[in-house]
């Protein structure tokens, strides 16, 4: 049986040219043809033609002629305009949140489109949107990451710590990246340190002090990482840095400049982690208004992550970008940046980076003066922060709110923020939050 979604078929189109692939400087990818379009919307390519034509009267879609990977000429392709990126987005975001039915393990499921996309191999939001519309799809990529927990189980329940170490280091970002904080330090927990190889020890460690910086337990972060024994450079480079991590939650920015520095001089020169502090010490820069220092911080790492192939890094330069155009008045720029980061940290199924991003795409809207819009991203950031426990970002999630909320509501929010705030021990951000209150 069909299912119903608020989706017309311009925007359809719109969040297929969000999320397709973008082929290299020299030929475009296939998907930004009509042909292309038809396939991943499961629209004919009549009403394509039709609905693409609107499109570009309306300004959302630029149309030109490129080569095309696999044809021997110039086609049609398209692409979205900055105005389209800002629908698209829009379209997507709530898209991510309506509920869907799919088929999985025999049993037919209604759950969230951004949970049903991880049992589907291969499929966008707007291909599975276009499935959803015909029935109740069927997932063909199973469970993988509790398949992967319900095996570490598996190898403890064997008294194989070792092999559960192994399994756990490997899969560790990606566990996270998703939100199975509670599943990893569990396992964890289980396994005894001493009886596995010092360095997987330590990248179980490292991941632990990862989620408990999340959800803004810093002091147990700081023991994880007092606790590693590993001596090579690489990971006592990476302890520093998560070290530095949490000294700029705190606003502790000259800590934390220092334990960057440690950090990068422990980490070789063809190492991807140079390109995060990088990354880092632009936030330091930004947090001290030096807007053209952050721009040049930016650019190194953004280098690196390019060189390296560095997917999550480059993911990341590209948030800190759009908030620099966001601070020049640049709005158009920041959401661009902001749709290809989400669409990255979509793809790594990175909820923690879509969560942070959502409140960005949010914070421009507020700039815009749409407050509408603007709370309809915090509030699905706030989603996603709360089934992290990713406390400081629910936090700031509050504070932000704020400024788009009136009365009752909005002092609700201020002293929730307060709350917060003090409870991290994050004082600048607990002054600011009183000075909206008129108390500073």
């Amino acid at each position: 049986m069909a299912q119903s979604l608020d989706l017309t078929g311009e925007e359809m189109v719109l969040v297929h040219l969000l999320d397709a692939p973008k082929g290299s400087e020299w030929e475009r990818h296939p998907s930004a043809a009509q042909q292309g379009i038809s396939g991943g919307t499961g629209m004919e390519r009549s009403y394509v033609s039709v609905v693409l034509k609107k499109a570009q009267s309306n300004g959302s879609v630029a149309r030109s002629l490129d080569r095309v990977s696999g044809s021997k000429r110039k086609v049609a392709v398209f692409c979205l305009t900055p105005a389209g990126f800002e629908r698209a987005l829009s379209v997507k975001q709530r898209l991510m949140g309506s509920m869907v039915r799919i088929k999985s393990d025999g049993k037919v499921r209604e759950i969230e489109m951004r949970e049903a996309l991880k049992l589907f191999s291969g499929e966008t939001v707007a291909s599975l949107a276009a499935k959803v519309q015909k029935g109740v799809p069927e997932a063909d990529a199973g469970k993988p990451i509790l398949e992967e927990i319900a095996a570490a189980r598996k190898f403890l329940d064997g008294d194989r710590q070792a092999d559960c170490a192994a399994l756990m280091r490997s899969k560790a970002q990606r566990w996270i990246r998703a939100g199975f904080h509670d599943e990893f330090l569990a396992l964890s927990a289980s396994v005894t340190k001493a009886r596995i190889p010092v360095e997987d020890a330590a990248a179980l460690l490292l991941a632990e002090a990862d989620i408990h910086e999340t959800r803004g337990d810093w002091e147990r972060a700081r023991m994880c990482l007092a606790l590693i024994e590993c001596e090579l450079p690489r990971v006592r480079g990476e302890a520093m840095f998560r070290l530095g991590v949490i000294a700029y939650r705190q606003n502790a920015l000259e800590e934390a400049e220092k334990l960057y520095a440690r950090a990068d001089a422990l980490v070789e020169g063809g190492d991807p982690l140079k390109g995060r502090i990088f990354n880092a010490v632009g936030i330091i820069e930004w947090s001290r208004e030096n807007a053209a220092e952050a721009s040049r911080k930016y650019a190194e790492a953004e280098r690196i992550a390019l060189e390296f192939g560095d997917a999550e890094g480059l993911m990341r330069v590209r948030a800190n970008l759009g908030i620099l155009a966001m601070d020049a008045g640049e709005l158009a720029k920041a959401i661009d940046y902001y749709a290809k980061a989400i669409t990255a940290a979509e793809a790594m199924d990175d909820v923690r980076a879509v969560c942070s991003l959502y409140s960005n795409v949010g914070d421009v809207y507020a700039q815009k003066g749409d407050k509408n819009e603007a709370r309809r991203f915090y509030e699905r950031s706030m989603t996603l922060a709360e089934r992290l426990s990713f406390r400081w970002q629910i936090a700031e999630l509050h504070r932000s709110l704020a400024g788009v909320t009136d009365g009752e509501e909005r002092e609700k929010h201020l002293r929730s923020a307060l709350e917060i705030f003090q409870e991290l021990g994050s004082e600048s951000d607990a002054y600011k939050v009183r000075e909206m209150m008129g108390e500073g």
